[in-house]
């Protein structure tokens, strides 16, 4: 077993080196934005819209005679309550009457 009598060498110090800043990025620039370019204008006469034809049937002219008047006569029925039964509600008479 043999011992070396060698000293180890020194390390070389690291050289420290500047960082680098950092640059700042080119901001983008907006690009216009395309006007919209007018059309021309067409000198055809407008065409006519088609009329909406009526869903319902036309309804007859009545004809000239003797007028009935129709009266509904019907009286006011209380409130029942709750515990009470109802009441039975009376019908509507319709009186007719010969207009003059």
């Amino acid at each position: 077993m043999s011992l070396s009598l060698r000293q180890p060498k020194p390390r070389p110090k690291p050289k420290l080196k500047p960082k680098p800043k950092p640059k700042p990025k080119p901001k983008p620039k907006p690009k216009p934005k395309p006007k919209p370019k007018p059309k021309p204008k067409s000198k055809s006469k407008p065409k006519p819209k088609p009329k909406p034809k009526p869903k319902t049937k036309p309804k007859p002219k009545p004809k000239p005679g003797p007028k009935l008047k129709v009266k509904v006569k019907s009286k006011a029925i209380p409130m029942a309550k709750p515990k009470r039964k109802p009441k039975i509600k009376p019908e509507p008479c319709l009186v007719f009457t010969f207009k003059t």
